[in-house]
C-alpha cells in the first residue's frame, strides 16, 4: 500500500509539474518581448542495442535470470521553454519517454522527465545558476539513455524511481581579483515500483567557497556539508551521515591552450551516532583548449554518496574527456569520454570495507548538430564494467554492459537554443563563452563565473 500510494503521489508531482510548465509557457510568451521567449515542440527517436538490458551481474545468483541481450526503441515527445536577453538564459524541458524491448514486451515502460537550467546577471558583480532535475523512469531506461560516471555502482534495472534534484549557485565578484560563492543542492529518490520494498533517501548539500587571482594564477578554497539520510522501512533503523569536506585549489595557465589544477584537503563522515571517519582528498586536472576543440584529464581521492544504490564510497577515480569538431563547417563533433574508479564501501559505522569494487566506463558519440534545429542525429557506443569484486559480493557485483545507440531528435518552430555558460578552466577566463556584462567583465578580470560542475568535454547537445 505504501508503495503504491507513493506511485500515486509522484504521478500527481509530475503532472502538476508538467501543467506548470505550460502555463509558465503561455504566461511568459504573453510578457512584452522584453526578453526572447518561445515554446516549442520537441522530440526524439532512438533505435539501439545492449547485451544486458537489466544491468545483471555477470554470475547471478540462482534463481535470477541471466543477462538479457536486447534491441529497444525510445520514443521522446515533449516541449521546451526557451527564454535568452542580455541578462537571463534558461531553458526548460518536459519530456516522456516510451521505452519498446522487442521480444521482451513485459518490460516496455513510459516515463516522465523534466529538466531546466538557467543562468541571470543579478548585477555586473553577480550571477545566479539554478538547476532542476525532476523524473520519473525505470533505472533500466537511466542507465541506457544517461552517460554513467566513473566509480557509479549500479541499482536494479527492473526498479522505478521518482528522482527529483534542484542546485543553486550564486557568484560574486568582491574585487578585480576576489570572486567568492555559495551552493546549495538537493536530491530525493522515491521508489514507485520495486521488487522488494525500499525507503526513500535524500541528500542536502551546502558550500562556500572563494578564489583569489593574480596573472597567470588563482589560489581558491572551498568548505561543504553533506547531509545523507535513508528512511527507515520495515523496521529497519534509519541511515545518516554527515560529511564535511575542506579543499584548498591552486589554478595555472600553463600556455595558450593549457591550463591545470591542484587540489588537497580533508573530509569527516560521521554517522551522527557517535562513529567518525577521517578521509584525506586530494585531485589534479589539466585542460587543453584549442579553438573549439577541448580536452580534460582529471584525478580525484574523494567521499561519493549513491542515491539509487543508498551507499556511501571512498572513491579513486580518473577520467578523461574530450571534445573534437570532426567537420567545424558541418557541425559533425566527435565527443568521448572514459573513466576508471577503485571504490571501497563506507560501512555503517563508518569503517571502510573489506568489500572493494573497480569501475570502467567509456563512451564515444559521432553526432551531426546543425544550426537552426534542424534534425540533429547522435550515434553513441557505451561500455560499463563492474569488476574484482569478490565472488560473494552484493553490493557491488560484477557485471558488464555494452550498448550502441542511434538517435535522431529535433525541435518546432527551429530556432538555435545557446548553452549555459560554463565555469572557465583558464585563469584568464578565456575558455568561457561571453555572457551579460558580468561575465564580459569576469574575463577582463581573469576568471569568475558560474561553477556547473564537472568538465563539459564530455557533454553532448540535447534537444
Amino acid at each position: 500500500m505504501r508503495l503504491a500510494s507513493t506511485a500515486r503521489d509522484s504521478r500527481r508531482l509530475v503532472r502538476a509539474l508538467s501543467g506548470g510548465l505550460g502555463a509558465l509557457g503561455l504566461m511568459t510568451c504573453a510578457l512584452p518581448a522584453v526578453a526572447q521567449t518561445s515554446l516549442h515542440l520537441s522530440g526524439d527517436a532512438s533505435i539501439g542495442f545492449t547485451d544486458n538490458m537489466l544491468g545483471t551481474a555477470d554470475d547471478p545468483p540462482d534463481g535470477t535470470a541471466p543477462p538479457v541481450s536486447v534491441w529497444f526503441s525510445t520514443l521522446t515527445p515533449g516541449l521546451q521553454l526557451y527564454s535568452d536577453s542580455p541578462r537571463h538564459r534558461y531553458l526548460i524541458s518536459y519530456g516522456h519517454p516510451f521505452t519498446f524491448y522487442f521480444g521482451h514486451s513485459d518490460a516496455n515502460s513510459d516515463g516522465d522527465v523534466v529538466q531546466g537550467s538557467g543562468i541571470w546577471a543579478l548585477s555586473g558583480r553577480d550571477e545566479l545558476l539554478l538547476g532542476l532535475g525532476v523524473s520519473r523512469t525505470t533505472n533500466a531506461l537511466s542507465n541506457l539513455q544517461t552517460p554513467v560516471a566513473a566509480g557509479a555502482a549500479q541499482a536494479d534495472g527492473r526498479a522505478t524511481h521518482v528522482n527529483i534534484n534542484a542546485t543553486e549557485q550564486w557568484t560574486h565578484a568582491f574585487t578585480e581579483r576576489w570572486n567568492g560563492r555559495q551552493t546549495l543542492g538537493y536530491g530525493l529518490i522515491i521508489p514507485t515500483d520495486t521488487r522488494a520494498p525500499e525507503p526513500n533517501r535524500y541528500d542536502l548539500s551546502a558550500g562556500l567557497g572563494a578564489d583569489y587571482l593574480v596573472g597567470y594564477d588563482s589560489w581558491g578554497f572551498d568548505a561543504t556539508s553533506s547531509y545523507f539520510h535513508v528512511n527507515e522501512i520495515d523496521g529497519s533503523p534509519t541511515e545518516e551521515q554527515l560529511i564535511l569536506q575542506g579543499l584548498v585549489r591552486y589554478r595555472r595557465d600553463l600556455a595558450q591552450d593549457w591550463s591545470s589544477e591542484l587540489r588537497g584537503g580533508g573530509g569527516v563522515a560521521n554517522d551522527l551516532d557517535g562513529h567518525t571517519a577521517l578521509v584525506p582528498r586530494w585531485g589534479a586536472s589539466l585542460f587543453w583548449n584549442y579553438n573549439t576543440a577541448q580536452a580534460s584529464l582529471n584525478y580525484d581521492h574523494q567521499i561519493t554518496v549513491n542515491l539509487l544504490t543508498q551507499q556511501a564510497f571512498l572513491a579513486d577515480t580518473v577520467t578523461l574527456y574530450g571534445s573534437v569538431p570532426i567537420v567545424p563547417d558541418a557541425n559533425i563533433l566527435l565527443t568521448t569520454g572514459h573513466g576508471f574508479a577503485w571504490n571501497r564501501l563506507i560501512e555503517d559505522n563508518q569503517d571502510l570495507s573489506k568489500e572493494t569494487s573497480n569501475s570502467w566506463t567509456s563512451e564515444v558519440a559521432l553526432g551531426w548538430y546543425p544550426d537552426y534545429d534542424l534534425p540533429q542525429f547522435t550515434l553513441r557506443y557505451q561500455h560499463f564494467q563492474q569488476f574484482n569484486a569478490p565472488a560473494d559480493a552484493t553490493a557491488l557485483p560484477n557485471l558488464h554492459r555494452n550498448l550502441v545507440m542511434f538517435s535522431v531528435s529535433g525541435r518546432f518552430p527551429p530556432r538555435r537554443i545557446e548553452p549555459i555558460p560554463a565555469q572557465p578552466q583558464r585563469v584568464d577566463g578565456q575558455d568561457r563563452d561571453p555572457f551579460a556584462p558580468s561575465a564580459a567583465e569576469s574575463q577582463q578580470r581573469g576568471g569568475g563565473g558560474v561553477d556547473l560542475g564537472a568538465p563539459d568535454a564530455n557533454r553532448v547537445p540535447v534537444d
